[in-house]
């Protein structure tokens, strides 16, 4: 086709075709909100799993959940499950199904750090299947068919994580110079964790 000829006809069935595209997106986008909806519902289901057993402090893991995010934490250990913003193809992901899906990100970090880490993401589909590639479920088998996903996160980042002091070298940044105010070091800055975080996902 030239440039300087409109062609009517295929103009109308590629508009089609993104409206088609666009409706998709908003539909993934749908599931996205309805997957941390089961996330959520799922951690709630296992805290009161750990009330069962609790002591006077109550169960090991508490849990926090808003419209974006689910929140699992125990021991300073944190597990966040948040909602990526987009749709988009997953061909560059592991395992890919050459088809555009959303993500629910899972993030890990210690209470008090500045940063959390992206652990791994799960992958959700036009019908319904989440997945990161390997593991597998779907929204539709609702909190008890994502309870074992779930505590298999849980364990690897908060039961079996390993917290270690790092060497001298390695402590934060923050930590290796400490400001002096009126000759005694800033205690704010002491309360910042210096220790290192690794999740075991094999636990």
């Amino acid at each position: 086709m030239s440039d300087k000829t409109f062609d009517r006809d295929q103009f109308i069935k590629k508009a089609a075709a993104f409206g088609q595209q666009v409706e998709l997106e908003e539909k993934l986008g749908s599931l996205v909100v309805k997957a941390l909806a089961v996330v959520g519902e799922a951690a709630v289901r296992l805290v009161a799993v750990c009330r069962e057993g609790a002591s006077d402090k109550g169960p090991v893991i508490t849990t926090k959940i808003s419209e974006t995010m689910v929140q699992v934490s125990g021991g300073g250990r944190n597990l966040v499950f948040a909602m990526a913003q987009g749709i988009a193809s997953d061909h560059r992901l592991q395992a890919p199904r050459a088809e555009a899906c959303g993500q629910v990100l899972v993030f890990t970090h210690l209470t008090g750090e500045a940063e959390s880490h992206l652990l791994t993401s799960m992958r959700v589909y036009e019908n319904g299947e989440c997945t990161d590639g390997e593991l597998t479920w779907s929204i539709e088998s609702g909190a008890d068919g994502f309870l074992p996903y779930l505590a298999h996160f849980v364990r690897g980042a908060i039961f079996h994580s390993t917290v270690y002091w790092p060497v001298i070298d390695e402590m934060p940044f923050c930590l290796q110079k400490v400001p002096v105010y009126e000759d005694q070091l800033h205690e704010q800055t002491l309360k910042k964790p210096c220790v290192g975080f690794e999740c075991n996902l094999k636990g």
